[in-house]
């Protein structure tokens, strides 16, 4: 059924964002230190999975 499989995606992406928020709030709160050269990668990642979700969600709700 093709509700289930959007459930997934949306669980998916959703617990993905939740993980990258935590390490942003570790970040921040300095809890973690990581380098200056490090922090863009991980920038760089959230926005292209947030760029992908999107997109995923655009074709499975623009083909109905």
């Amino acid at each position: 059924d093709r509700h289930i499989a959007d459930k997934w995606f949306l669980h998916i992406a959703g617990a993905t964002a939740f993980a990258f928020a935590l390490a942003f709030i570790a970040l921040g709160f300095h809890w973690v230190r990581l380098g200056p050269t490090i922090y863009l990668p991980w920038m760089s990642t959230y926005f292209g999975f947030s760029a992908m979700c999107m997109l995923g969600l655009g074709v499975r709700f623009g083909l109905r």
